[in-house]
C-alpha cells in the first residue's frame, strides 16, 4: 500500500484595488498631470506665448504637490489637511472645553473629529443587542459583529473549501452592496505550536484500548 500526499490547498488571485491612471498614479493625479501638461501646450498653440510659460510656471508647483510624497502622503494631501486644520482652528472647533461633572446628555460627547458620533442601541433578530456608531455629519454607521467560525482542524477538504468560497461570496456580496461603503476584518490569532490539538487527544488515548 502507497501512501499519498496531498498538498496543501492554497488560495490565489487576490490583487490590490486600484483607481485608474497612468502607471503608478492614481485618477486625481492623472488629471492634474495631464491638465498641468495640456493647459500650457494648448496657450502655446493658440500663439500666446507668454501665457503658456506663465502658466507653466504654474504648474510646476502644482505638479510637486500631486506627485512628491512625505511620509507616504502627498505633499497635496498634507496641505489641504493643513488648510483644513487652520480653518476650523478659526472658526474655534479645535478647542473642547470641559468639566469634572457635566449635565447629561452631554456629559459623553466626545471632542474632537468624534464630536458628531453617537452611539446607538439597536436590537437585530437572531443576535440581540449590538451597538452603532452613528456619525450625525455624515450620516454613515459603523457596526462591529463578533463571528465565530468554526474550525477547520476536524473537517475535510470538501467541507474547508465550501466553507472558504461561502467567505467570498460574503465579501463579494459586500462589494456590491450600495448601503456598505467599507468593511474590515480583524482576526485575533494565539501563538502556538500547532499541535495543541494532537497533544490533547494523544494525552487522553488509554494504552489498553483496542
Amino acid at each position: 500500500m502507497t501512501a499519498t500526499t496531498t498538498e496543501p490547498r492554497t488560495y490565489g488571485g487576490w490583487r490590490r484595488s486600484r483607481s485608474l491612471g497612468i502607471g503608478r498614479l492614481d485618477s486625481r493625479q492623472t488629471v492634474i498631470l495631464m491638465t498641468a501638461v495640456l493647459v500650457p501646450l494648448l496657450a502655446a498653440a493658440f500663439g500666446a506665448v507668454r501665457l503658456a510659460f506663465v502658466l507653466a510656471g504654474v504648474a510646476l508647483p502644482v505638479l510637486g504637490l500631486a506627485l512628491v510624497q512625505r511620509g507616504g502622503v502627498l505633499l497635496m494631501d498634507l496641505a489641504l489637511a493643513r488648510a483644513r486644520w487652520q480653518w476650523a482652528a478659526w472658526r474655534g472647533e479645535t478647542s473642547y472645553r470641559g468639566g469634572v461633572f457635566a449635565e447629561l446628555p452631554r456629559a459623553w460627547d466626545l471632542p474632537g473629529v468624534l464630536a458628531p458620533t453617537t452611539l446607538l442601541d439597536v436590537e437585530e433578530p437572531g443576535r440581540g443587542r449590538v451597538g452603532v456608531v452613528w456619525n450625525q455629519r455624515t450620516g454613515w454607521m459603523s457596526v462591529t459583529l463578533l463571528l465565530s467560525p468554526a474550525g477547520a482542524l476536524l473537517a475535510d477538504r470538501a467541507t474547508v473549501e465550501q466553507q472558504v468560497a461561502a467567505w467570498g461570496d460574503l465579501l463579494a456580496s459586500l462589494a456590491d452592496d450600495e448601503t456598505v461603503r467599507a468593511a474590515a476584518v480583524t482576526i485575533e490569532l494565539v501563538p502556538e505550536s500547532g499541535t495543541q490539538l494532537a497533544d490533547h487527544v494523544a494525552g487522553r488515548l488509554d494504552p489498553d484500548a483496542p
